[in-house]
């Protein structure tokens, strides 16, 4: 049996790297901005998945692309109930540089310290993004 190869490459130059981070457990607080030391500049598909221990009554988290709080993606809210609250979000995001972040605030909260399930956020780097507008009739 003869082996191809697509566009002559070898099937290594078509694996993928994911980087996954974990949100470190702190005191609690209103506001956290969270950096990932180690990024590489370029596009990714990120997701995030953050529960959070709080007695407040609402929480948020959006990714944001740059020192300011402007044209955040995969924003996500929450009302804490029996004192937890999760929050998820998904998106394409731009690094250039370290400057990404993930702010979560609202009421006073800290990430939940249980061992059954951990906070984290994943980044996949992604070739291209193509950019469209959605449509509706």
């Amino acid at each position: 049996m003869q082996r191809h190869e697509p566009r002559g490459l070898a099937p290594a130059a078509y694996l993928t790297t994911s980087y996954r981070y974990r949100l470190p457990v702190q005191t609690a607080t209103t506001y956290r901005s969270y950096t990932f030391p180690g990024m590489t500049g370029g596009t990714y598909s990120f997701t995030y998945d953050v529960i959070m221990a709080g007695t407040g009554p609402a929480t948020y988290c959006d990714m944001i692309p740059s020192s300011s709080p402007v044209g955040g993606e995969g924003y996500s809210n929450a009302t804490p109930t029996t004192g937890f609250g999760r929050l998820h979000g998904s998106g394409i995001i731009q690094f250039t540089g370290n400057n990404v972040h993930l702010q979560c605030g609202g009421s006073s909260f800290t990430i939940y310290n249980g061992t059954e399930t951990l906070s984290s956020v994943t980044f996949t780097k992604i070739d291209t993004l193509t950019e469209g507008t959605a449509t509706s009739p």
